[in-house]
């Protein structure tokens, strides 16, 4: 087990799973252009039941440490996960992290789905793989205008067209995430 000091040790693993710093995406479960899922997932959910050690013990402390474990979450497997990751990136923005608003909005969509219920921002797709015939996964537009989107560092519905547009036309996928000033 990991004590509360290890936090920037469990970070690193979570930004070279990501792709941070120019890692590839699967760390060391990354073989050349193939990514070992069982031990990615293995590893995420080793990752998940430290991080909640870390959590229950204190170790968990600024903005930026709570985004972080908000991505680990995010990244899980079920509601209950992809719940603690929404709270835990609401506490990151409450605690000052910038990065953390669009995260706050793509767990809050995440989660909502894995409920069966529409997303709400518009920050998750669905397609196989390679990003083929992406679509948006269910939406429900009416809840959240275009100037809340902003105000959380998501793209409008109408850049959100525009990225399965690009995709779907064998561009490279987009983020949902604005790169604008204020979410810098």
């Amino acid at each position: 087990t990991r004590r509360s000091s290890d936090l920037d040790t469990l970070r690193s693993e979570v930004e070279v799973k990501l792709g941070v710093g120019g890692e590839e995406l699967g760390g060391d479960a990354n073989e050349g252009d193939h990514i070992d899922w069982a031990k990615l997932t293995k590893d995420d959910e080793q990752r998940r039941n430290d991080l909640r050690q870390m959590l229950s013990a204190g170790g968990v402390r600024t903005g930026n440490d709570y985004f972080h474990a908000a991505m680990i979450f995010q990244h899980g497997q079920n509601p209950d996960e992809y719940l603690m990751a929404h709270v835990l990136a609401m506490d990151a923005v409450a605690l000052g992290s910038k990065e953390a608003r669009w995260l706050s909005a793509a767990t809050l969509d995440r989660y909502l789905l894995s409920i069966w219920q529409p997303q709400v921002f518009g920050t998750q797709f669905h397609g196989g793989p390679n990003f083929e015939g992406m679509t948006h996964d269910k939406m429900n537009p009416a809840i959240v205008s275009d100037p809340m989107r902003s105000a959380t560092c998501v793209v409008s519905t109408s850049d959100q067209d525009k990225v399965l547009e690009t995709v779907n036309h064998g561009g490279k996928f987009g983020s949902t995430q604005s790169k604008e000033d204020h979410c810098k």
